[in-house]
């Protein structure tokens, strides 16, 4: 093999493996944050509430008490969580030269967070009376 074609052929393995290290650190950075929902307490104003979740997606009557309707992600990776993770990923990918993401981006995959219905519930005074997860935490 001529010179000119090894230098070709190892700029192609260099520039593949590169491509294939990015995957999944990307997917582990990009996860949501999940909302915890242990900083609410009961008599808090929604003012409050909606200045952490944001704008309901509607608005229902559930046994005497106005609730506002949230599609929100309540579980998976704190922060730290997911730096720890992806520093990982990017460990593995290096040490393997990319292969690590034969493994690594399925799991990232099948690991995926899911958002859950919230209830926000407010007595006569719009204080919160009460949060209800579809995800039972």
């Amino acid at each position: 093999m001529n010179p000119r074609t090894a230098a070709r052929s190892m700029f192609a393995v260099a520039i593949t493996c590169t491509a294939l290290m990015g995957c999944s650190p990307m997917m582990e950075a990009d996860r949501p944050t999940p909302v915890d929902l242990s900083q609410f307490h009961k008599n808090e104003p929604r003012l409050k509430v909606v200045s952490v979740v944001g704008a309901p997606q509607g608005h229902i009557n559930d046994k005497g008490l106005s609730c506002d309707v949230y599609k929100l992600y309540t579980e998976g990776h704190n922060l730290l969580s997911k730096g720890l993770i992806t520093t990982g990923e990017v460990l593995g990918d290096v040490a393997t030269l990319g292969l690590a993401e034969i493994f690594f981006t399925p799991a990232q995959s099948m690991t995926k967070e899911h958002k859950h219905t919230v209830l926000f519930c407010y007595g006569p005074n719009d204080t919160l009376a009460q949060i209800s997860n579809s995800s039972g935490t």
